[in-house]
């Protein structure tokens, strides 16, 4: 599994990509589920079960790719192995490879917490004190609401 980059993606995935584009560089998703309020649809969600990658497209960010989440064990963030972690080596783990402010900001009880690292948009999730998944999103401009695109 190629090695994943904050802000950017996780090959052969970036973030901002349409789904054209993802289709042309990962092929076909497994069954393709939809996620939406009120009867449209303002979300797609795309599983490839092979990479175990999961990658969301958002009507709000004209369809294009709004996170990536990673399930993969042999997956790595700036060279890192996190997925399999133990949870209480997260931050510092993360901080040897410069992601200095990863935090514990959810608790969802039996379902799992969450930690995250606001300087470069991640989230970590944790389940059984283990890390089990990694979402990588978009830098956003300071309003919050419009994302910096990576370039391809």
């Amino acid at each position: 599994m190629p090695d994943a980059t904050p802000h950017h993606g996780i090959p052969p995935f970036v973030l901002g990509m349409t789904r054209r584009e993802a289709l042309a560089a990962a092929g076909s998703p497994d069954p393709l589920g939809q996620q939406g309020g009120g009867g449209a649809s303002t979300s797609e969600t795309w599983f490839y079960s092979s990479m175990q990658a999961e990658i969301k497209f958002e009507e709000e960010f004209d369809w294009r790719m709004s996170s990536i989440t990673i399930e993969a064990p042999s997956a790595t963030v700036k060279g890192a192995l996190l997925i399999g972690c133990r949870a209480a080596d997260l931050s510092f783990l993360a901080a040897s490879v410069g992601i200095p402010d990863v935090r514990q900001t959810d608790d969802f009880e039996e379902s799992g917490k969450c930690h995250a690292s606001e300087l470069f948009d991640l989230q970590f999730w944790e389940h059984e004190g283990r890390i089990v998944k990694i979402t990588l999103f978009p830098q956003f401009e300071e309003s919050g609401n419009v994302p910096r695109w990576p370039a391809a």
